[in-house]
């Protein structure tokens, strides 16, 4: 004769299972690349460039190199794409790599 299973039994079973694999949607993987943004003239601007590509959700810092006129960006590749930073600068007034400054929007 076969045992049932007690419904408690089996709601600890699955709890338990589903809590193991909540472990792994918190991977991530921490890339970094550099981007060149000419335009990069002033402190002024190295806190405009940095305040933009750390507005884009998945990057862990930016930091400016002035006299380089590059933007050093660590960011989780799992959440995002170096274009979405690049665009996010280019947003903000700046070229950032192969994307050009997009002129700010006029209000209508």
């Amino acid at each position: 004769m076969h045992k049932l299973i007690q419904p408690s039994v089996l709601f600890v079973l699955f709890l338990s299972i589903s809590l193991l694999s909540l472990g792994g949607c918190h991977k991530q993987n921490i890339q970094q690349f550099i981007v060149q943004t000419p335009q990069m003239a002033t402190a002024e601007d190295a806190e405009i460039i940095v305040a933009a590509a750390e507005s884009v959700n998945g990057v862990l810092d930016a930091s400016a190199d002035l006299e380089q006129r590059v933007v050093v960006v660590r960011y989780n590749s799992l959440n995002l794409a170096e274009k979405n930073v690049e665009t996010a600068i280019a947003k903000a007034g700046y070229d950032a790599n192969s994307i050009l400054a997009l002129p700010e929007q006029s209000m209508q």
